[in-house]
């Protein structure tokens, strides 16, 4: 993950849907269950504000939750996604649910699933 300027070896899991946080420096593991912690860690650790660090952790991690969610919460968030992108006056003539289905990959499906999680930041805070 890249913070501040520098290069930083964080790993993410999902268990249990609970989110755990390890930053790797100088080979040692400092586990967080806990975003606000983990950016303070980095904070102190590497400089830059809280707000800078839960910014960079929500970006890291929704890239982590885009890639574990069920396929069927991916294709709704798709689906709204790209119904946004269409012009009212071309909505009644596109089939939204086709091109969700039909035209669009799973890596593009991942890559649209995190954008809408980082624009929402529903895992700041």
């Amino acid at each position: 993950m890249k913070y501040n300027g520098k290069e930083i070896e964080v790993t993410c899991t999902l268990k249990n849907d609970t989110i755990k946080i390890a930053i790797i420096d100088d080979n040692l593991k400092f586990p967080f269950d806990d975003i606000n912690t983990a950016a303070e860690f980095l904070v102190t650790e590497y400089g830059g504000t809280k707000e800078e660090a839960l910014i960079a952790l929500n970006n890291y991690i929704s890239g982590v939750v885009a890639k574990h969610l069920p396929e069927s919460i991916k294709n709704i968030i798709v689906r709204n996604a790209v119904h946004q992108w269409i012009p009212d006056e071309l909505r009644d003539f596109v089939n939204v649910d086709r091109i969700v289905h039909y035209a669009i990959s799973d890596e593009l499906k991942d890559l649209i699933v995190e954008g809408q999680l980082r624009q929402s930041k529903l895992l700041i805070m």
